[in-house]
């Protein structure tokens, strides 16, 4: 007999809390997964996102992000605007030069900025140790972009204008080889060419010093209509990218792994970008100012065909990161 009671105060006991995980169950209905693409340029500037990915960050605010991995932020930002991509990454430069056409895009954060990324370049066998000796000789540059609007700072910088030189453009695959067989005495260009450029000269590489001369930024970019409507996706995304960022600080040799296995890449070649690199997820007067310089600098050098400058604070929306984290957002005034 006692067995028997036994058995059916264990019943009961099992129906009870049945019925009470499906009443809590009840209680907290199933949040709907939000699903988005972002192209994303093939980049260790990009790492945040494929540092999210890999250690399920997206999922954990319940994100189902799709990349879309192109070679280039210039692309991503057109995969954007043809409607590939919910969202992109791009740099500084790519922001401003398209503010000059249309205003219907705005830069959501930043998630990564380097000092050290566009490199002025020169071998030891062209006699030009000093910027000095820069002058009337030929330097290599990528027509039109920011290769261009940095050798303009460095000469100003080093009390020298454009005219002081002589430009020769170039791919920026191209510029290794350039400078190694002579057709040009410095090179001015980003990464990976940097590193590709030591590969190939070896000790015979001299890099100017030049950080801080000009701060690239990545940002993530979308459209305007799509950030009005899908703010709530967006603020989990960002959620997503400050851990990712956190994740970095804490566990670099991972994160570093993590980009190595996505895009394939040389160990040595990350080592090498690697501490120039600040990740991190804000929004500052920086951003503003450079974007700024590079549209004025557009203008005097007939990059683009207008005379009007862009409003570029209307590009640029902190209202993301202030619903988040307002002390990620130093913009003067901040407001939107």
């Amino acid at each position: 007999m006692s067995q028997f009671w036994e058995k059916g105060i264990y019943l009961v006991c099992a129906l009870l809390l049945m019925a009470c995980q499906q009443r809590d169950d009840a209680a907290v209905p199933v949040q709907p997964v939000k699903t988005l693409t972002i192209a994303v340029s093939k980049t260790p500037l990009s790492t945040p996102l494929y540092v999210a990915k890999a250690k399920g960050l997206f999922a954990k605010h319940g994100l189902d992000v799709t990349f879309k991995e192109i070679n280039g932020g210039h692309l991503c930002f057109k995969a954007l605007l043809s409607g590939e991509a919910d969202l992109a990454t791009s740099s500084d430069y790519v922001v401003m030069i398209n503010s000059f056409s249309r205003s219907d895009y705005a830069v959501v954060t930043t998630f990564v900025s380097s000092d050290n990324d566009v490199k002025l370049m020169t071998s030891l066998e062209h006699g030009v140790m000093r910027p000095i000796q820069l002058k009337n000789k030929k330097v290599g540059v990528v027509k039109g972009g920011s290769s261009m609007f940095f050798l303009n700072r460095f000469l100003l910088l080093n009390g020298m204008n454009m005219k002081d030189v002589k430009l020769v453009h170039l791919e920026p695959a191209e510029m290794p080889l350039a400078l190694k067989q002579g057709k040009v005495d410095a090179i001015s260009v980003w990464e990976p060419y940097g590193y590709l450029s030591h590969a190939l000269l070896g000790d015979n590489l001299l890099i100017y010093p030049s950080k801080n001369y000009y701060l690239e930024t990545f940002n993530l970019v979308g459209k305007k209509a799509y950030i009005a409507a899908e703010d709530d996706a967006l603020n989990k995304l960002v959620q997503a990218l400050v851990d990712a960022t956190e994740f970095i600080h804490q566990q670099p040799f991972e994160a570093q792994q993590i980009i190595i296995d996505a895009l394939g890449l040389d160990r040595s070649f990350v080592n090498w970008v690697w501490k120039d690199y600040d990740f991190s997820v804000g929004m500052d007067q920086t951003l503003l100012s450079t974007l700024e310089n590079e549209a004025r600098w557009a203008l005097q050098n007939k990059v683009v065909k207008t005379s009007k400058m862009p409003k570029i604070r209307s590009v640029i929306d902190p209202s993301i990161l202030l619903n988040i984290d307002r002390s990620r957002v130093t913009l003067i005034g901040n407001r939107h």
